[in-house]
């Protein structure tokens, strides 16, 4: 794989993207969408865990989904109204 940026080589693949709550608690990112996003609770939410690729050259990051993730995304995704 070639970063998209500057055409390097040098990839670290595989890197965890985290955010951190009011407690300094860890959160890994995510994409989320809802079955029944209309709904005022219990929407149905599907996940895909955000993972990372860093370009050691020039700090470039890009950002990933699993493809079977981003599949029950798919699937389960339901437009507002």
């Amino acid at each position: 794989m070639k970063c998209n940026q500057c055409g390097s080589s040098d990839i670290i693949e595989d890197v965890g993207v985290l955010d951190r709550g009011d407690d300094r608690t860890r959160y890994n990112l995510t994409l989320v969408t809802h079955e029944d996003p209309n709904a005022w609770i219990f929407k149905g939410a599907i996940e895909a865990p955000i993972r990372a690729k860093v370009c050691a050259s020039c700090g470039y990051v890009m950002l990933f989904a699993t493809p079977s993730d981003v599949k029950k995304l798919r699937q389960g995704y339901k437009p507002r109204f």
